[in-house]
């Protein structure tokens, strides 16, 4: 368990420096090499967060070890989902749709 908080803290420590090194050379994050690398990463790491929110039963003893463990994993997961292909279809797919009517 703390060695996949402390991945993922990696890849947000990776993140900031794609974003940094965009903003440095004036383009999108997007446009680098190194993006297609860090979503993939990005899948990887969500897949395995939400298999351990999914079976708490397995993981909740190593979760509770951890200060905030519970909290940090929930928010963690969070932001990796915005950066999905499959978070950011749905959105999109909702935003299609328009409002929703309820009867």
């Amino acid at each position: 368990m703390r060695g996949f908080l402390r991945d993922v803290e990696r890849h947000w420590l990776r993140y900031h420096a794609i974003s940094q090194r965009a903003r440095n050379l004036d383009i999108d994050p997007q446009e680098q090499r190194s993006w297609p690398i860090w979503l993939d990463r990005n899948e990887g790491l969500l897949r395995e967060g939400r298999t351990i929110i999914d079976d708490l039963a397995t993981y909740r003893a190593h979760l509770d070890r951890i200060e905030d463990g519970h909290e940090r994993l929930g928010t963690e997961v969070s932001r990796m989902e915005r950066f999905s292909s499959a978070y950011r279809s749905t959105q999109s797919r909702s935003l299609d749709r328009g409002p929703s009517r309820s009867m």
